[in-house]
């Protein structure tokens, strides 16, 4: 009988609640520590507290709460990642560590629908655009071979309206 109450109730179980497997979305912050996870859980407690009872006193709690857990987590943050870049030898792992990290996306990522060195050379190639702007040496010296004093206010980089952009993008 007992076997009987029981394949019940464990089926009935089962159909209105199944053991389900939970996916992490993300995985937890490396740098949050058992410390940091105790301050959080009391920092809630004392913000539901605050939100029950709309006492003040609760309110200084929390934020003092609060900025202390705020604090600890950028402490420890900026130790996990000085650990994790301490050591590294040259450009090429310091960089392959930063991606690793997640502080970098990919270089090779070009968020524009238009070629970026035609966008360049159509800007280099615009001060033609503008007569009274002077080439670089003559800019520079009174001649090209010439190494005089440099004058700024004869060199100078035109202004570029935001309608001459979208102009050209739209070619």
């Amino acid at each position: 009988m007992l076997t009987i109450i029981n394949h019940n109730l464990l089926s009935a179980l089962d159909r209105h609640a199944p053991v389900r497997e939970i996916v992490q979305k993300r995985p937890p912050a490396p740098w949050v520590n058992n410390y940091i996870i105790q301050k959080m859980k009391q920092r809630d407690r004392v913000r539901r507290a605050w939100r029950r009872h709309g006492k003040p006193e609760f309110y200084e709690a929390f934020k003092r709460l609060r900025n202390l857990v705020q604090s600890q987590i950028r402490e420890a943050k900026e130790k996990y990642y000085l650990t994790a870049l301490k050591g590294k030898q040259g450009p090429s792992s310091t960089w392959g560590e930063l991606k690793h990290l997640g502080l970098l996306g990919s270089l090779a990522k070009n968020r524009c629908n238009f070629d970026l060195n035609e966008l360049n050379s159509a800007f280099t190639s615009s001060s033609s655009q503008y007569p009274e702007v002077r080439p670089v040496h003559s800019a520079l010296c009174s001649s090209p071979g010439d190494l005089g004093q440099f004058d700024e206010t004869d060199f100078f980089f035109a202004d570029i309206l935001p309608k001459t952009i979208r102009d050209y993008l739209q070619r």
